[in-house]
């Protein structure tokens, strides 16, 4: 993708070396996610409308785009269509506990298959969750040959779980989320970290 001249020759070794680091790592992945069972969903059932019920009942002072059963499915039904989107979800006692959103973002130009990390929410501040959700869907980007799995753009304690994965991580050229307040007393309240759990699906980067 940097056009460096000399370095086509290079690309195999790299290769094999970043190989042998995801072999140790998954390694270490599936030992600590043995516990947990996440399942692939093939839509949004009446779980996720309870889900988000109690979703803001518990956090009704968070920032939050309105994840309602209607607005998933509005949201991601020609994704789903296409097998572009991946739902994982994880269940305790017959009840949704977690789920994240997977989306194809493809990169043709350079022949790069994607999938990116859109959303992940859960109840009782279970971001320890998140873990064997993502590695479900490393499993399937091997199972299905996709190159990458990607994340950006989540916060606090989410963006310590992803980070203690040890993933590979590049500098992006431009904000994924940016906002202005209106109105002066709305910016005052934005100002508290606390309000914010931003994910691509609350503004339009996963459109």
């Amino acid at each position: 993708m940097k056009e460096l001249p000399g370095v086509g020759g290079l690309s195999y070794p790299t290769g094999v070396a970043l190989w042998a680091r995801d072999v140790f790592q998954s390694r270490f992945f599936r030992t600590r996610g043995k516990s947990a069972d996440p399942e692939f969903c093939s839509g949004f059932d009446e779980r996720f409308e309870v889900f988000w019920q109690e979703l803001c009942e518990r956090y009704p002072r968070r920032l939050l785009a309105n994840r309602s059963k209607a607005a998933l499915e509005w949201y991601f039904k020609h994704a789903l269509a296409k097998n572009w989107a991946w739902i994982l979800t994880f269940s305790q006692s017959a009840k949704l506990a977690a789920y994240a959103i997977f989306l194809r973002q493809d990169n043709p130009l350079h022949g790069l298959t994607r999938m990116r990390l859109v959303d992940f929410q859960t109840l009782d501040g279970q971001n320890e969750l998140l873990r064997p959700l993502l590695w479900g869907a490393l499993e399937r980007c091997r199972q299905e040959r996709i190159h990458m799995l990607e994340a950006s753009g989540f916060a606090g304690e989410k963006q310590q779980v992803i980070d203690s994965l040890s993933p590979c991580s590049r500098n992006l050229d431009a904000w994924r989320y940016f906002y202005k307040a209106a109105q002066p007393g709305l910016a005052e309240q934005l100002k508290d970290r606390a309000v914010w759990d931003p994910s691509c699906l609350d503004g339009d980067a996963s459109l």
